[in-house]
């Protein structure tokens, strides 16, 4: 089978099924692709910001690391989410008796307790937590 190929306004070949950044950006967020159009910048850099400040601005959480995931402990409307809110009173615990970011990671990752994206926890990610920001 062979696949079919066309250009794009920007001139990038693309193959017909493939979503331009801008269409998975919509549709990650459920919004219509229309509402991101005006993202597009003239430059790859100013698209990109114009895409962290949207993001930041629609998904409730700041914009960096886990740039358009919710912030562990909430919904991506900002609700609570009362098992994750107990994680995080207990890493605040373990942090408080003087325990490190890797062994609060190690300790969370054997209890089989996953990230908001469902991945493993590492130091980094537990001093965001801990910070306001994962």
């Amino acid at each position: 089978m062979q696949s079919e190929y066309a250009i794009d306004e920007q001139g990038t070949r693309r193959r017909c099924n493939e979503r331009s950044p801008i269409e998975r950006l919509a549709n990650k967020y459920g919004v219509d692709v229309s509402e991101v159009i005006p993202l597009i910048g003239a430059t790859e850099d100013e698209t990109a910001r114009n895409i962290r400040a949207w993001v930041q601005q629609h998904s409730g959480s700041d914009v960096g690391y886990n740039s358009g995931y919710r912030r562990y402990g909430y919904t991506v409307d900002g609700t609570p989410i009362a098992d994750e809110q107990t994680v995080i009173a207990d890493v605040a615990r373990m942090r408080r008796e003087g325990r490190s970011y890797r062994e609060i990671a190690e300790t969370l990752n054997s209890m089989g307790i996953h990230g908001a994206k469902g991945g493993r926890w590492v130091t980094s990610t537990i001093r965001r937590l801990i910070m306001g920001g994962a």
